[in-house]
Order: structure tokens, then C-alpha cells, then sequence
């Protein structure tokens, strides 16, 4: 079975543990494969009463972890919690297990508005591995949601004492100094987190604003054109680079950014005004 699996062979690997399943021996690890088969074949809703089914004749890890996974896909978030809970009863699971699974049970109730039940279970991460970044910084997130800034920014330094890499703490300090009126610090966080971690669409939209309000372009038209480079193209995003470039007096390359958002909308008005004001700039300069 493990080999057909192995093989792509997902039906005829699916009929031998039927048919061991039928025969009595071994029924939970032989309905665990099968829903493994259906998961590969696209049989979501059969593969989900695989691993239910796997659970009630033999608990295990692997099971409950592949029944979470799913039910996460399909933004069942709560149901994942309660799945990740009965895991929790298992017995003889390693440390770095049982904390990965208090930690991905935090997120899915802090996903389901159940912020209480959210911190618990991070509190339990916490007590395994105190020294867990990346806890400080879900339950600096929880707090943020809760309103309790103050506990929201220790947790993120907190988090940054441990990590001075992790862009997310950076990037959630950014949005409390904004929230603050602070729009150099937050501009300062956001580069930083952005070095780290490029791939943060709300940072790189956030650091723009932060860029027009205290009228300093350049750092930010280095990151947004390196993002550009590596996203989907997306046209307020050029329009954002090529304002950026205007305001640093780099006409030509604003003028090319400003060709590519008109080669994919015409009518795009921001654009068209903005080649206007090259064009009358550029004037400017040759005379």
C-alpha cells in the first residue's frame, strides 16, 4: 500500500486498505491511509471522515494533525482548535510537539475570535519554550486585538530581544508607532522588517504612507521596487513606485513605470496625471 502510495497510485493503494480495513487488522492505521489516498485525489470531505473515523479506533498523532490541516484549508478554524485539543490528550508526545500543537491551536482560536482560549493555550507554548519568539509575538498580536497596547508592545520587544530577525514583531511595533503618530518610527521599523522579509504587502503599503507623510522616498522606492520585481504586477503598486521616483526627481524611470501602468490601463487616472507632471518637469529641465 505504502509503495502504490509512494508510486502515485492512490486508488489501487486505497483498495488494499479497504481491504485490510474489512479484514479487522490494523482499522485505524488502514482508514489513516485511506484518507491520506482521498486527500491526494482531491476527496476532501472523504479524507476528513478518514482521519475522524481513524481517531475513534486508534488515536494518533499523525491522524488528528492531517484532520486539523484540513479542516484549517477550508477556514474551519474552530473545529481545528477542538481537533488539536483532543490531541493534546495524547499520551508520550515530545516536548517540541506538544508545543507546535499548542501553538497552532492558539492561532486557530486567536482566527476564531476566542482570544481567551487563544492565550491559553500560547501560555502553554510559553511554559515549554520560554525562549519562543515567535509565542511573544502571537500573543503580542492577541493583545493587539484586545486593545491592551502596552502588553502588545513588551510582548513584541520581548519578542526582538530574543530575535533581532524577526520581522513580524518589527512590523507589529510599526503599526503601534503609527497608531501613536509616530510616522519616522514606524517608517524606521517598517524598512527594517522589510530587509528581513520582503514579502509583506501590507508593510510595503504602510511604508509608502509613512514615506509621503515625513517626505523622505528613497528607502522606500528601493523596497517597493524590489517587491515589484519578485510580486504579482499589480498597478497601484507601480503607480505607488512611480510617485515615489517623481518625488526623488528620477523623471525617466517614473516615466517608465508610469508606460507599464498605462500598457495595462489606459484609463488609469492616477497615471495620467502623474505622466503629465513628468512631462511638464522634463520641460522644465530642458529649458
Amino acid at each position: 500500500g505504502e509503495i502504490l502510495f509512494k508510486a502515485g497510485e492512490f486508488n489501487l493503494a486505497k483498495n488494499i486498505y479497504r481491504t485490510l480495513f474489512q479484514s479487522g487488522e490494523r482499522p485505524g492505521l488502514s482508514l489513516y491511509w485511506m484518507g491520506r489516498c482521498n486527500e491526494q485525489e482531491g476527496r476532501i470531505e472523504d479524507a476528513e471522515k478518514n482521519y475522524e473515523e481513524s481517531i475513534v479506533y486508534q488515536p494518533s498523532l499523525e491522524a488528528f494533525q492531517r484532520h486539523a490541516a484540513l479542516l484549517i484549508r477550508k477556514q474551519k478554524d474552530h473545529q481545528a482548535a477542538e481537533v488539536m485539543e483532543r490531541a493534546l490528550t495524547l499520551t508520550d508526545i515530545s516536548t517540541d510537539v506538544l508545543f507546535e500543537i499548542h501553538k497552532a491551536t492558539g492561532n486557530c482560536w486567536l482566527r476564531s475570535k476566542n482570544e481567551k482560549k487563544a492565550e491559553h493555550h500560547y501560555r502553554k507554548a510559553l511554559e515549554l519554550k520560554p525562549a519562543s519568539d515567535a509565542i511573544h509575538t502571537s500573543l503580542g498580536n492577541l493583545y493587539l486585538a484586545q486593545g491592551r497596547v502596552d502588553e502588545a508592545k513588551r510582548s513584541f520587544q520581548g519578542a526582538l530581544s530574543l530575535n533581532v530577525k524577526n520581522d513580524r514583531a518589527l512590523a507589529q511595533l510599526a503599526t503601534l508607532a503609527l497608531s501613536q503618530g509616530d510616522a519616522r518610527g514606524a517608517h524606521d521599523l517598517l524598512a527594517e522588517s522589510l530587509e528581513i522579509n520582503l514579502q509583506n504587502p501590507q508593510a510595503i503599503y504602510h511604508l509608502v504612507k509613512c514615506a509621503y507623510e515625513i517626505k523622505s522616498y528613497a528607502t522606500a522606492a528601493r523596497l517597493v521596487q524590489e517587491y515589484v520585481q519578485s510580486a504579482p504586477i499589480n498597478t497601484n503598486l507601480l503607480y505607488s513606485l512611480a510617485g515615489l521616483q517623481f518625488h526623488l526627481g528620477r523623471l525617466r524611470d517614473a516615466k517608465l513605470t508610469v508606460q507599464k501602468i498605462l500598457a495595462m490601463d489606459s484609463n488609469h487616472l492616477g497615471a495620467l496625471d502623474l505622466r503629465k507632471l513628468i512631462d511638464q518637469y522634463s520641460e522644465r529641465e530642458r529649458v
